[in-house]
């Protein structure tokens, strides 16, 4: 799910991947929902950008080792 407000894109995580990584196909690079290319992802809270990389395939993201307690649902902040 998605939000957006100015320049930045609001994604909600629904779980955390048992991994520590996701991808969101939609974000990939070229695709029609975004008009440039990704600059930075943060966990809303933590105030840390993520590792992250844009393919075609779409947006590949880190997420910090130490899950929050709340690990249902977080956002990330996509400039």
């Amino acid at each position: 799910r998605f939000t957006t407000k100015g320049d930045a894109v609001y994604a909600c995580v629904m779980g955390w991947p048992e991994a520590g990584k996701l991808a969101i196909e939609a974000m990939g690079s070229g695709g029609a929902h975004l008009a440039r290319p990704v600059a930075r992802v943060e966990l809303l809270g933590s105030g840390r950008p993520l590792a992250f990389r844009q393919t075609a395939e779409g947006l590949q993201v880190t997420l910090l080792a130490e899950r929050p307690a709340l690990a249902y649902a977080n956002a990330l902040k996509i400039t």
